[in-house]
């Protein structure tokens, strides 16, 4: 993806001046288009790198800053502005406000630019890395998919091109927005601006990464030569939590496979990473070896004895807070991973000490047996965990 701040690199830009709009520099790239018209909302395709030079208008500050505002609500990467004294003279500060505000960067460029060399070195750059991403994506696909082997007389050139030799790891993510926040806005749009939101926080952290967008999904295959599993999967729990404080109304599913190497071991982890974000019920961050023994359960290929055993054990306690609209299975879940310390599980669950004791007096009618059997015990746990992995919804 080429982003504006890519712009700033071509020998067409050397001259342009950004007056506004830092914070809109690393908005996408789509295409360059002339603007010469009054209005420009209803040609904006979304990433547009908008040329004007006020030929044939009547320009005045409200229209400049008027089409500063079309350009930012029609998600235009940024506007170019050709400065003569007999057309656009400045750009006026209302308009840079405005800019700066919606987070649109504006170039003031001299009068003498040839705009078809601007058109043509922003359509070049564009197009060869459009070319550039799609091949690295397809080797990326049939990479992580198991289509390519050490027999593929391009395999050895590619890994070492895309910088895939050596121990990395895999972590899958998946997007899920409001449904209340879809009514009103572009679903396509909007998974692209969280995709390269993501793709920016793991090249902040991880440096230049590899990376697969597959419509509302993205891998990423970080490199692990230095480091130590622990630490990846403590930063990307930290990339979890920047992200979803500036989107809240995403949810965020991030599944993180085992350091792994070479062909077989790419395809282990993004599997692995497959696994681990099935378990995350609606947004969160899980790593496959956190699964434990549990692991093994995705390895099954009839699920139907999963929900036989759980629902065997758990029944009367789902039916019950199914129709009592009550919450005794998290009454128990947080009861055993307290250890069945009564006190510990009434403060994490924000209820009265004698509620605590009443609801497990309540679980063991219902289920018919006594928690504080250590063999019952083990089983609830286990019924539960696997509960919360396969079924719950």
């Amino acid at each position: 993806m080429i982003y504006v701040r890519d712009l700033l690199k071509l020998d067409t830009f050397k001259d342009f001046e950004l007056v506004s709009g830092e914070n809109g520099l690393d908005r996408g790239v789509s295409w360059p288009n002339v603007a010469q018209t009054v209005s420009i909302r209803e040609w904006l395709v979304g990433g547009d790198v908008i040329l004007m030079s006020g030929v044939g208008l009547k320009i005045t500050d409200e229209f400049l800053t008027d089409i500063v505002i079309q350009a930012a609500d029609g998600r235009a990467a940024c506007i170019i502005m050709l400065i003569n004294p007999e057309h656009i003279a400045s750009i006026p500060q209302a308009a840079i406000d405005e800019a700066v505000k919606r987070g649109l960067a504006v170039f003031a460029a001299p009068w003498e630019t040839k705009l078809s060399r601007v058109i043509g070195s922003v359509s070049m750059l564009v197009s060869n890395d459009r070319l550039e991403e799609r091949m690295h994506s397809e080797f990326l696909d049939r990479l992580l998919s198991g289509e390519i082997n050490h027999d593929d007389s391009a395999y050895r050139q590619s890994m070492e091109k895309y910088g895939l030799i050596g121990k990395k790891a895999v972590a899958v993510i998946d997007y899920k927005f409001d449904e209340k926040y879809l009514q009103t806005e572009n679903q396509a749009y909007h998974n692209d601006r969280v995709m390269r939101k993501m793709i920016s926080l793991f090249e902040r952290y991880f440096g230049k990464i590899n990376y697969l967008n597959q419509y509302n999904r993205q891998a990423f295959i970080i490199s692990a030569d230095n480091t130590e599993e622990k630490d990846i999967v403590n930063t990307i729990r930290t990339i979890y939590n920047i992200f979803i404080k500036e989107n809240k109304h995403v949810h965020v599913r991030i599944g993180i496979g085992e350091i792994a190497q070479g062909l077989e071991g790419l395809k282990k982890s993004y599997d692995q990473s497959r696994i681990a974000r099935k378990t995350i019920n609606k947004s969160g961050v899980m790593f496959y070896k956190e699964l434990g023994i549990y692991q093994l359960l995705f390895y099954i290929d009839d699920t139907s004895k999963i929900d036989d055993y759980v629902k065997e054990i758990l029944n009367p306690l789902l039916i019950y807070d199914k129709k009592n609209n009550q919450n005794l299975i998290d009454t128990l879940r947080e009861y055993l991973k307290c250890g069945q310390n009564v006190s510990q599980a009434s403060q994490n669950l924000y209820i009265h000490r004698n509620t605590m004791i009443k609801r497990v007096e309540k679980i063991e009618e219902l289920l018919g047996c006594s928690i504080k059997n250590a063999e019952v015990t083990n089983q609830l746990y286990n019924a539960v965990k696997i509960y919360d992995l396969f079924l719950k919804k």
